[in-house]
Order: C-alpha cells, then structure tokens, then sequence
C-alpha cells in the first residue's frame, strides 16, 4: 500500500495480502490451539493485531475488521479477569510480554498494561556492567546460564512504546537505556544458529553462560561460539519487528538530565540562542537502520514525548526550535528511499505523522506554505501527506507555531 511500485513486480496488489493476513488471523482465534493457547497465552506476534485490524478498516474491509477486533477485545478481558495478565506456556516465560501489552494499550485496560509493564521491567537488567544482563529478561528459575533469547527484544518493544508514551518523562529517561539495550541484543545470536562451522544466516535461541557438552554429541570444537544454545530458536519481533522498533531517540542522561543523549542518532547541533529567553535549537541526525521515525523525550519540552514519523522515505535531519513557551518550529529534511528491483513512480506520497505538540502549526513545504493543522493534545496526533518527487528527491517540511491571535 505504502509502495505501490512493488506491485509492479507481482500479479498480486495489497488487498489480496491483507486478505490473506486477516485469514491468518482468523486461523489464529478459531482453530484449535496447544492449551486453547489463542485465548490463554500470550503469543509472539500478536501486537500486530491492532495494526492489521486498523488496516482492515482503512480498506473499508469492514465485516473482517468487525471479526477482527471482536476477538482480540475478548481476549483483553479474559487477561485483565486474572490476577497476572502476563503468562506463557510456562510461570517464567517471557514471551507474552508483547502480546499483553498490545492487548491493554489498546483496550483501555489501563491496569493491566501497567501490570505488564511492572513485571517487564522487573526482569530486565540495568545497572550491571555486563553486557550479557543489560536490557535482557533474565528469568527467577534459579539458572544464572540463562541470559539472552529471541524473548528478549519482545517485551523491548512495549517497553519503548510505554517509555516514549508515557506521561512521566522521568521514568522514559530511566527506561530508554534499558530498551536500546534490549532491542539490539537479539542481534547478538545473529549466525550463531547451527551446530556446524558455517553458522551464517542462522539465529541461536539462547545465550547461555556454560558450554552445552553434556547431553549433546555435535563436535563443537569448529563451533564459533559455544556459549550460544545452538538452536535455530523463535525469533519473533527480535528480526521481523526490528522494523517497527527502529527509532533514533533523542534523550537526557539518565544520571545528568543537563546532558544529551542521542540513542541511534547523533546531535547534529545544539546551539543556545538566547538563555535569558531559554530558546535553543537542536537538530537530531537518525543512524537507525530505517530512519523513519524520530522520539525526543525531554522534561524540557513538558510531560509528552514528540514524535515524527514517516511511513516511506526517510529522515535526513530533524531540528527542534524551542523557546520559552515550547516548540516554536520542527523542521524535517529527508530524501527519498529507493526499493530495489522496483521502478519509484514519478509522483508518489509521503505521510508524516506528528505527536508531542499543542495548538495551531502552519505546514511548510520545501518553503512554501502547505496546509494548517491544530493539536488539541499533546498526546494527539496529526498526519500530513505530502507529494514527493522521482529518486533523489530531497524535500524540507516544517511546522511553525502560529500566534495567539492566529490559533484563536
């Protein structure tokens, strides 16, 4: 849908595959499961749920997102009746972490996503010196072996979305090394997924802290590494959903809130216009593999993290221009991003969408006034498209905040 080019290239268009997604689904809630497992586990995967059923109904596939989401509002009631909404197959698994999470977030069940929160953040190292305990799911089962697995970046990904969510940007600040962490150790276990010496484009399931030469008769002397449990394991959102967790996120220390912390981004500049008036300008340059979606979680800018996120293409620069009321301008350079084997159309249509602000902004762009868009919330966002032009097109949009008089 986003890249309509790639259609080119197969006989089938994007209706047909959000078909087969919602069948798949389907399959999911309706036919029969380990332990009625669809219903009394949380699974890999199922946050993509609420994206799917959003989806559907864009599509105006409407009797399938009905289906859709009734099942999945079933589901979050009968987790939110229980007294820990957050197991798997077993008591000290770590899976479900991500599927429960998606389920209360976007339910409105509000305790129960803290409840899953708590106990996420309960497993997950953070200050330990060792890169083998920061950020991971280290279980209570009495076997410090385990250290790392394909579980790991799972309940990462709801810990980014409630950190850069959350209201309270103190404890964002807290959290955000802990989930940078997390979300890239899965990469850790990256061709280490065979028992045999050419291990590339494998992935272990564990990182373990002892040598597995017990019960196992592989030679292991050819072995890369040993302390990889070496089983080509589930890797879930650790590979697929790196998609949707990569983000450069722009932060204060969590130990020196006077210094900057860019997580998979750099600060391009940082320059203080005028003290007196506390106007400053930073610009944030992403190093994320995507480079499509930008946090900025600053007590500074108030209780609500800012977010621009574009769903094709890619961001080249963002600067913040800030003053003593709050963000006075938010300018966006990026470029646009190639497919390969796939022909880009002359014309084609770049969403941006925007959280973290409040009132009226004039939308610019690449200089020239574009449209006028109004947050009621800094929690609320709003979505601008804008036309871009053939490969190696580079365009410049902003949002500048109107007056008082303009706003009313």
């Amino acid at each position: 849908r986003i890249y309509p080019e790639l259609t080119m290239t197969h006989s089938n268009n994007y209706t047909v595959y959000l078909e087969r997604a919602f069948l798949t689904a389907q399959a999911f809630f309706t036919l029969p499961m380990w332990s009625n497992g669809s219903w009394t586990l949380g699974n890999m995967g199922e946050s993509v749920f609420p994206l799917l059923a959003q989806a559907l109904l864009d599509e105006n596939m409407n009797s399938q997102h009905a289906l859709l989401w009734s099942w999945w509002e079933t589901k979050a009631a009968l987790f939110n009746a229980t007294a820990y909404p957050y197991g798997s197959e077993i008591s000290e698994d770590t899976t479900a972490f991500e599927a429960i999470y998606a389920l209360a977030s976007t339910t409105g069940h509000i305790n129960m996503m803290h409840r899953a929160i708590a106990a996420n953040k309960a497993t997950r190292g953070g200050r330990i010196p060792d890169f083998k305990h920061y950020g991971t799911d280290v279980r209570c089962i009495g076997d410090t072996d385990y250290q790392l697995s394909y579980m790991t970046p799972l309940g990462a990904l709801s810990l980014l979305e409630y950190a850069t969510g959350n209201k309270s940007t103190t404890d964002a600040v807290q959290l955000l090394p802990v989930v940078i962490g997390a979300l890239a150790a899965q990469w850790s276990s990256v061709n280490c997924g065979q028992i045999r010496s050419n291990a590339i484009g494998t992935v272990g399931w564990v990182l373990n802290h002892h040598f597995f030469n017990e019960n196992t008769v592989a030679d292991w002397s050819s072995f890369p590494n040993v302390t990889v449990n070496a089983l080509t394991g589930e890797a879930g959102l650790g590979l697929f959903g790196s998609l949707r967790a990569a983000a450069s996120v722009l932060s204060v220390h969590p130990f020196n809130d006077s210094g900057l912390v860019c997580y998979n981004c750099i600060v391009d500049k940082v320059l203080t216009l005028n003290n007196n008036n506390f106007d400053e300008t930073v610009c944030v340059a992403p190093k994320d593999a995507v480079r499509q979606r930008v946090w900025v979680v600053l007590p500074q800018l108030g209780s609500a993290s800012l977010m621009v996120e574009m769903d094709r293409d890619y961001i080249e620069q963002l600067c913040i221009f800030r003053d003593s009321v709050g963000v006075s301008r938010l300018s966006v350079q990026s470029a646009t991003r190639t497919v390969s084997g796939a022909t880009i159309p002359p014309f084609h249509a770049v969403s941006v969408t925007f959280v973290g602000l409040e009132g009226g902004y004039t939308v610019t762009f690449n200089g020239l006034p574009f449209t006028h868009i109004t947050f009621t919330s800094p929690t609320k966002s709003q979505t601008v498209k804008f036309p871009r032009m053939d490969t190696g097109d580079m365009s410049n949009f902003a949002l500048i905040r109107m007056n008082i008089d303009q706003n009313n």
